[in-house]
């Protein structure tokens, strides 16, 4: 894919959508005024070109808290993820997304979670049909008990 100029946002947009025809996940946008540069390594965040910005497609999907897991480490005692179901039957784990505020409340009160839909952002789905990267968004049944 050869680089294309995209004065604003609205053309960056466009840029995006050509990307994604060509089968590309994203587009990589760059600050034009910024020169090229290497970091030393990309081991760590204080090595991140500061000039580029990953634009991709987010994606959302209800699915049903099967069970909550106890966290870990500083999570311990409180919610670490809830264990969900997709609507095709596929489970997987996610836990980003909630505060810690919501990890206590939802830990201490497991016997109303079980069966309840939550809303997850997520990236893409993985080869097995699992949403990778997901995020929690909401649990609508429990937002004004938190």
């Amino acid at each position: 894919m050869s680089t294309l100029f995209a004065p604003d946002l609205d053309q960056a947009m466009k840029v995006f959508s050509v990307h994604k025809q060509h089968g590309y996940e994203g587009a990589m946008l760059r600050d034009p005024s910024a020169g090229y540069s290497i970091p030393a390594t990309c081991t760590n965040k204080e090595n991140r070109v500061t000039s580029l910005l990953k634009l991709k497609d987010w994606f959302d999907v209800d699915a049903t808290i099967m069970h909550v897991e106890e966290g870990e480490g500083r999570f311990l005692g409180m919610t670490g993820s809830l264990y969900c179901a997709l609507s095709n039957g596929k489970m997987f784990h996610v836990g980003s997304g909630l505060s810690d505020r919501e990890r206590q409340w939802l830990w201490t009160h497991l016997d109303l979670v079980s069966g309840l839909s939550v809303k997850v952002r997520y990236e893409m789905f993985s080869d097995t049909g699992i949403p990778l990267k997901p995020t929690i968004i909401q649990v609508p049944q429990l937002c004004e008990s938190w």
